[in-house]
């Protein structure tokens, strides 16, 4: 097909337009007609030859910017011919190019799902050595989700079971990473179908342990104990420790917080117990290796997250608190955590330098509780008190690592910095911290020794040998710090009542919320943390802007707003702090995105309190200035043309190449312009493209019929057609 593909582009003649511009020896108008060729609305035909011409400057083309933009543009038209030349150039490329390739099959549900027919056919046929397996497996994965049940048959799903087996660990993380991903997409919107994939994945030879694991976490989501206990009797039992030494710990855990669900505290507490001293012997074991010093690490989370977890089920059997049962495993849980950050830092593995882990994934109950629906019989207040108390039994052993949270009224010899078993854990970490990087500092000159001896030099390693050097000076000297700002120094400081204000939010206790984020914002402004940790900016920074929704909540948008504009002057400073010193945009990234994000808080505010347009308008550009990808862009349009401003919205839209994720944006924003015509052509790509179920569909129907930016269509008998409840 390909070979027939490239034939047919060289007889492509006499065609105007974006085709024709292909001839012309200016790079930049090639560039600009593989962007305009990848839009199907706009360049339907001649599809033959436009998918030909696209796979001839894949495959021959001296420029790698117009190679790549050439398979993306073939993902993003997304009929048949395009997708059928671009699965043959994952074949016939190599490299990252052919990785490329795979990935711009995700741009399209029908790509996607060639991409896995692609990957099913190469095992079966003994052929996958020669393809990016991982990339197919990521972008491929994802369209079976967008399948009926009865497609998801053993031959379809063998590739999870065969790669999971495969010796390179990329392989095998990208096929353990796509059946999370894919779980969570069908918990988002049918549980059931996440516990029939799962029959489906074990009847195709899935690693059983794996799948009683994910059979729990569907379970506890969909409140279905039965189902948890069902799973996790064989991992308590041990069945599966031949596959895995941790599995029993696991099981541990999810059999205690079954029993949390059901109302039985007690039963809850004792597995609980069970779970610590299975996962606490683990910790303890003698495993030496980086890998076995990280599976030491893992360990002693579960151990810390079970001593948590037996906290909570002793609060809700009647317990307080002030409790020793409560503090004492608080005090425990905090001690495991912190023998968790120093085996990780040992094993040079990403650190758990945040209490943050105790109050997140399964196995425990502070999930359930979150959750709240899948918990019988249990009111939203009693599920809410129980977390306060457990924080306040937390922030009373470790004050300076829960900002937010009122300490209980407890003295003795609890607090962390009055703890020598406690703080000698966090003089180990930040000594293990100083090692790793003496490690690096010292494997780093070696390779610049050998360069210099064949007269070569390298400016980046020479770099990064500052950089090393630096951070070693700095690490040895917070080695001396005592108090407050040696336990700063090594851990940074969990956003648990952050997170804990959004539920009050969500819940309609605003008044809450805002108590609790600005005891959050006061202790980020105590003493100099401000002035010292980047972390503390951020997190003030986010503290504000939950401050401003909640105001916006209560239709205070002046409140609001100078909350909002409090968290993007922090922001903004600290970017400019980065950009004196000559640190690349790029390695703050996360900071301008997040001001950018706060921006668009800030315009939402404009436009729905204040009733300002103008206003909202404004805001929006400011965060378009920092965030300018394509589906900013159509925002910004959508935002022109609802404020009348229509030459300005269409200058954005002109910049913009249609895809599938911007079908909907695109067909309100030209709907708003009075562009009938092309607002119903993207509407019905929508429909079609994006939602290939029947119930997808008949849900965004449903959602367009009641769109008001949509509202210019509703006269025409082709929009009723498009719309209508089938």
């Amino acid at each position: 097909m390909l070979g027939s593909l490239l034939s047919l582009a060289l007889l492509v003649q006499g065609v105007e337009g974006p085709l024709a511009d292909l001839e012309s020896p200016d790079v930049e108008r090639w560039s600009a007609a593989i962007e305009a060729l990848s839009s199907a609305v706009d360049h339907p035909e001649p599809a033959g030859e436009i998918a030909a011409a696209l796979a001839a400057i894949a495959l021959k083309e001296d420029e790698p910017s117009l190679r790549r933009a050439s398979l993306r543009a073939l993902g993003r038209r997304g009929d048949e011919v395009c997708l059928e030349s671009l699965t043959e150039l994952v074949i016939a490329l190599t490299g990252s190019e052919q990785a490329q390739a795979a990935r711009s099959l995700a741009e399209t549900p029908r790509g996607r799902a060639w991409a896995w027919e692609l990957l099913v056919r190469s095992l079966r046929d003994g052929e996958a050595a020669a393809l990016p397996v991982g990339e197919l497996m990521s972008v491929g994965s994802s369209s079976l989700a967008e399948r009926g049940a009865a497609e998801w048959t053993e031959a379809a799903l063998s590739p999870f079971a065969r790669l999971l087996q495969t010796p390179d660990a990329s392989i095998s993380q990208a096929t353990l990473f796509a059946v999370d991903s894919l779980l969570e997409v069908l918990l988002q919107t049918d549980g059931e179908r996440a516990l029939s994939f799962l029959d489906a994945l074990s009847a195709a030879g899935y690693r059983a342990d794996l799948v009683a694991d994910h059979r729990c976490e569907v379970g506890l989501a969909l409140g279905e104990v039965d189902v948890v206990l069902a799973a996790a009797l064989p991992l308590s039992e041990g069945a599966f420790l031949a596959d895995d030494a941790a599995s029993q710990a696991r099981g541990q855990g999810y059999l205690a917080t079954a029993h949390f669900v059901r109302g039985e505290y007690e039963r809850a507490s004792a597995a609980f117990l069970v779970q610590r001293d299975l996962a606490d012997a683990l910790s303890r074991s003698p495993r030496s290796g980086r890998a076995e010093i990280t599976f030491r690490s893992i360990a002693a989370q579960l151990a810390a997250k079970a001593e948590t977890g037996a906290a909570l089920s002793w609060l809700a059997s009647g317990g307080r608190a002030e409790d020793p049962e409560v503090l004492g495993a608080a005090q425990r849980a905090h001690a495991l955590a912190l023998r968790a950050h120093l085996l990780s830092v040992q094993a040079e593995q990403q650190s758990f330098a945040s209490a943050d882990f105790l109050f997140g994934e399964h196995p425990a109950p502070w999930r359930v509780l979150e959750e709240g629906s899948a918990v019988a019989d249990l009111s939203p207040g009693d599920a809410l008190r129980w977390r306060l108390e457990l924080l306040a039994a937390f922030a009373t052993i470790a004050p300076l690592e829960l900002p937010g949270i009122t300490p209980l009224g407890v003295t003795g010899e609890l607090k962390t910095i009055e703890d020598e078993a406690r703080l000698g854990l966090i003089r180990q970490i930040l000594g293990a911290r100083s090692e790793r990087l003496r490690k690096q500092l010292a494997r780093s000159e070696q390779r610049l020794r050998r360069l210099l001896l064949r007269g070569e030099a390298d400016e980046e390693l020479e770099e990064e040998i500052e950089r090393l050097v630096r951070e070693l000076g700095n690490a040895r000297f917070q080695e001396g710090q005592s108090g407050a700002e040696l336990i700063y120094a090594a851990r940074r400081p969990s956003t648990v009542a952050l997170d804990l204000a959004a539920t009050l939010r969500e819940e309609g206790r605003t008044a809450e919320a805002r108590r609790l984020l600005e005891s959050f914002i006061e202790d980020m402004e105590s003493g100099t943390l401000l002035q010292t940790y980047v972390w503390a900016i951020q997190s003030a920074a986010r503290a504000e802007s939950n401050m401003g929704s909640c105001l916006c909540d209560e239709d205070d948008p002046q409140a609001a707003e100078r909350y909002f504009l409090r968290a993007v002057g922090r922001l903004e400073d600290l970017e400019n702090h980065f950009a004196s010193r000559g640190i690349s945009p790029a390695a703050y990234r996360d900071v301008t995105s997040m001001r950018a994000g706060v921006l668009i808080s800030l315009a939402v505010n404009a436009n729905v309190r204040l009733k300002d347009t103008d206003r909202a308008l404004a805001y929006f550009e400011r965060a378009y200035e920092l965030r300018q990808d394509a589906f900013a862009t159509v925002l910004l349009a959508c935002y022109r043309a609802r404020s009348g401003r229509e030459q300005e919205a269409r200058v954005a839209l002109a910049r913009v190449v249609p895809e599938p994720g911007l079908y909907y944006n695109l067909a309100c924003t030209h709907a708003l312009l009075g562009d009938t015509g092309r607002a119903l052509s993207f509407l019905e790509l929508e429909l079609s493209v994006n939602h290939t179920t029947s119930g997808a569909r008949e849900r965004q129907r449903a959602w367009a019929r009641d769109d008001p930016d949509l509202a210019s269509l509703r006269g025409e008998a082709r929009f009723l057609d498009l719309t209508a409840p089938r």
